[in-house]
């Protein structure tokens, strides 16, 4: 990665010179506020990333120093080089010593957790299933409970007798989905970088416009990765809609009263690293009553890390959440667990990089029937 230091009089002149140096894949790490000679400036600093092998670097006899001469040479050293990683035996015991206690602490945690899952049979199964697709222990737990409890005691004995139980225990608590509608004028997209923000703020705003025939504007709050605003300038333009760029608060209101009579307003947010301070960034320029906020993940992050970013992002009180990438990954439980824990309402999925094709509302009974796809009827 290389990094380059910046001294602009704002972040309008930074994003030309850190385009015109760096090219449009670089980004900005940091931007504060500097006095200079007695003149107001801000530091930024801004990466790309770079190839960590030389493309001018070859790997020829010459480049790699080898020749007949000094080939005895080269063994040499090469048994020199296999002497000092070789461990000896005295080395190796306290690593397997370790290896072997960490067996036997997980040997009884899976022992203990057995003695608390009292499920038998098919029920027993279904739980495992529920794990093996990535849904919580805790949650699987309580959903094979509530089965057991509601399932006919002449139906417990095949699953597919009781799959459509499960499947109803699952669609009930899901059944809170909020699409946009016509009351939500302005409409801003937050999340992690890299969850794909850009791409459905681009297919949201092509299906409320091209299928809906709404009259949509678009602005980009992502100042800090120097190809976004761009990408989503070419969308407006292939959709036929107006774009801005703001850099500040004053700027987004700014835009907001220019685009007063369009029925909708989606805003890009800029892609960053999480953390409390980029979370609070966000919440002081999108510090609007009018603006309705929806929290973007991606279905291919792990469930902790979901719900970790759920957390830093409720500041924000997001009002549903869309989640992107389903069609990059096999395992749906994290998904799952993560509304259901923190009491999210669903809103769309997204199902491929097609504009506007690969957006859908994220439905009940979609979910549910991807969380049980592992259960099979003819088992048990």
């Amino acid at each position: 990665m290389q990094l380059k230091k910046f001294k602009v009089k704002n972040i309008r002149e930074a994003m030309e010179k850190i385009k015109e140096e760096l090219g449009d894949d670089a980004f900005i790490i940091s931007d504060r506020p500097i006095t200079e000679n007695g003149e107001k400036l801000i530091e930024v600093i801004a990466a790309v990333e770079k190839d960590s092998v030389s493309s001018s670097f070859k790997a020829t006899p010459s480049a790699l120093n080898i020749s007949d001469a000094k080939e005895n040479d080269s063994i040499g050293e090469l048994k020199k080089l296999i002497e000092k990683l070789s461990y000896k035996e005295s080395e190796i015991s306290p690593l397997k010593k370790e290896i072997e206690e960490i067996k036997r602490l997980i040997t009884e945690r899976f022992k203990s957790q057995k003695k608390i899952i009292d499920f038998e049979g098919i029920f027993y199964d279904i739980y495992l299933k529920l794990l093996e697709e990535g849904i919580s222990g805790d949650i699987a737990s309580k959903l094979v409970k509530i089965l057991e409890y509601q399932t006919p005691l002449k139906m417990q004995n095949k699953i597919g007798e009781v799959k459509p139980y499960l499947w109803k225990i699952i669609y009930s608590s899901l059944s809170d989905v909020r699409l946009i509608n016509e009351k939500d004028r302005i409409i801003a997209l937050v999340g992690p970088t890299g969850v794909g923000k850009t791409t459905t703020v681009a297919k949201l705003s092509a299906y409320y416009h091209l299928a809906e025939q709404k009259k949509v504007a678009l602005i980009s709050l992502d100042s800090f990765r120097i190809a976004a605003p761009e990408q989503l300038k070419t969308y407006a333009s292939l959709i036929g809609v107006p774009f801005a760029l703001a850099y500040n608060r004053e700027e987004l209101e700014k835009y907001l009263e220019m685009f007063k009579s369009y029925e909708h307003i989606f805003i890009d947010t800029a892609g960053r690293k999480v953390s409390m301070e980029s979370v609070k960034k966000d919440s002081e320029i999108l510090k609007n009553e009018n603006i309705k906020k929806i929290l973007v993940l991606s279905a291919t992050t792990k469930s902790e890390d979901l719900i970790n970013n759920v957390k830093l992002y409720k500041t924000m009180i997001p009002d549903s959440v869309i989640f992107t990438k389903m069609d990059e990954t096999l395992s749906y439980g994290n998904v799952y667990t993560t509304v259901i824990k923190e009491n999210m309402s669903l809103s769309y999925f997204t199902t491929g990089q097609k504009v506007p094709q690969d957006i859908e509302v994220a439905s009940p009974e979609k979910l549910t029937n991807l969380l049980l796809r592992r259960v099979k009827n003819g088992s048990g």
